[in-house]
């Protein structure tokens, strides 16, 4: 199981907060009595009367008698008339929540401020379903160059065990008849994009008897891009006689160029600078020591974009989407041929919305925020060697919804219905299906707000089996998977993107 940790969970207000572990006993759970309080013992505060899942954090409060206190999901309340209330709110293991008291008698009942209006508009963002408006990523997860995204958000994030995260954020002043509003991008990858690689190694340079001396890399003849190579700032069509030389860049590595070709060399360029074509022979060699940022084979991202602003009232408007893409995505002609079946293990995460409601089934109080979970997936290829309803399938199941170390409903499990893959006259790499909340069987949960839908992609380098090696197997089946997702439960919604590793 994936573990999870929060940095930064809610800020609540506290009148006081006095070191963790101030009393040497108490602890317990639920008193017997409608309040509790009194002396100078630590009593169990009762906490019936509080919403099984509610969420609060340990702390200890001080309240003046009279005075009420919402801590997280919890409203203490010290009786007026008497002593001052002392209250130890304590987490065990599990997460089960307990607190103690001493001075006057404290109550404790649902907190009733979290249903404000913000919660409300972001509850309708995540029941819809992504939004079509997110910024383009590149393959490294990273915004783009002129988007004006800053890393390291103001808001904490999740963390999610093995997979590194940045947080992004970017302010979008009024244009015209736009509000002003804010891009939130949250990225989890699960491993360095990128890692800088000697030229040669990237690059197999030529080392026959004609070009060795030079170094020269003959395999760049007379390709149609040379991205980024900018020269000497030209942006006019060059042309290059036979054994004439510039500087230059290549795949951001500092070298010269030389035409090989008795006919001449010619360049074009796009309004940046960059060369977009090339006729002739044209050899490059690195400057001695050159590297460059090669991609790792088997790198993934995935996480989520919110967009936040105001309609012409003022009122909080969302866009909400899932992220995700990789460096290498699995040739579908090589996946095609794939036998057996694999397993992908790895996390997921988003932006949920958790509801509770009255006898007259009224939304009465809503949580949003930030969730994770685990991802586990199984993809079947071909079986047994004979094309079967299961063949070139994939599905599998989020579980263990959390917000931060708490969990939000532990009885929310969203099954990813079995989605085929395979031939595709369309050149389609996409698979795709829907979403189910489902019981610990894997059955559908009677009465559940709905299906969502769910899609994603094979990531990595793919080897098939060459049957002339005979018992050599040197089949490579997709290192990971990736996708998006929304579901739906009977008292919430979730949204957002997946990333699974093959175990």
């Amino acid at each position: 199981m994936t573990a999870f940790s929060k940095k930064s969970i809610t800020a609540f207000a506290v009148t006081a907060i006095l070191a963790l572990g101030l009393y040497g006993c108490g602890g317990g759970g639920g008193g017997s009595g409608p309040t509790t309080g009194g002396g100078t013992m630590p009593t169990d505060v009762d906490l019936s009367n509080v919403t099984p899942g509610f969420m609060t954090q340990p702390g200890n409060i001080i309240l003046a008698a009279g005075q009420s206190l919402d801590h997280g999901d919890i409203a203490f309340s010290c009786a007026s008339g008497g002593a001052g209330c002392e209250i130890v709110v304590r987490e065990d293991t599990n997460g089960t929540i307990t607190a103690t008291s001493t001075g006057g008698m404290v109550t404790a009942v649902n907190a009733t401020e979290p249903n404000s209006l913000r919660d409300q508009k972001l509850d309708g963002a995540i029941n819809m379903g992504h939004s079509s408006g997110a910024p383009s990523l590149d393959q490294g997860g990273t915004p783009r160059q002129g988007d004006m995204f800053g890393s390291g958000a103001s808001a904490e994030y999740a963390d999610v065990s093995g997979w590194a995260h940045t947080a992004y954020e970017r302010q979008n002043p009024m244009m015209g008849m736009t509000n002003a509003s804010t891009d939130t991008l949250v990225v989890y990858r699960n491993t360095d994009p990128e890692t800088p690689t000697p030229f040669a190694v990237a690059y197999p340079l030529d080392v026959d008897a004609v070009t060795d001396a030079n170094n020269e890399n003959d395999s760049l003849g007379n390709i149609a891009s040379l991205d980024p190579m900018l020269v000497s700032g030209n942006m006019l069509p060059l042309t290059v006689a036979d054994g004439n030389t510039f500087a230059g860049t290549f795949d951001g590595a500092s070298g010269e160029y030389t035409c090989t070709d008795a006919a001449g060399c010619s360049l074009a360029f796009d309004g940046s600078g960059n060369v977009i074509s090339v006729t002739g022979a044209m050899h490059f060699t690195p400057d001695a020591g050159a590297s460059v940022l090669v991609r790792h084979p088997d790198f993934m991202y995935f996480g989520y974009w919110m967009n936040e602003s105001t309609d012409s009232n003022g009122d909080p408007v969302f866009e909400i989407s899932g992220l995700y893409d990789g460096n290498s995505l699995s040739l579908y002609t090589d996946v095609q041929q794939l036998l057996g079946s694999a397993t992908y293990a790895g996390s997921a995460t988003g932006l949920y919305v958790r509801r509770w409601t009255d006898s007259s089934n009224n939304v009465v109080r809503r949580r949003t925020g930030q969730f994770t979970a685990d991802a586990t997936l199984t993809a079947n290829f071909d079986v047994d060697g004979f094309v079967t309803t299961n063949d070139f399938s994939i599905g599998g199941t989020l579980s263990n919804f959390m917000d931060g170390n708490r969990m939000i409903d532990p009885n929310w499990r969203l099954a990813l219905e079995s989605a085929n893959f395979g031939s595709d006259a369309y050149g389609n790499t996409e698979f795709s299906s829907s979403t189910q909340d489902v019981d610990g069987s894997g059955n559908p949960i009677s009465g559940a707000a709905g299906m969502g839908d769910w899609s994603g992609h094979f990531f990595g380098p793919v080897t098939v089996d060459d049957q002339s090696t005979g018992d050599v197997d040197e089949t490579v089946r997709p290192s990971g998977v990736a996708g998006t997702f929304d579901g739906h439960f009977n008292n919430g919604d979730v949204i957002g993107a997946f990333g699974a590793e093959r175990q």
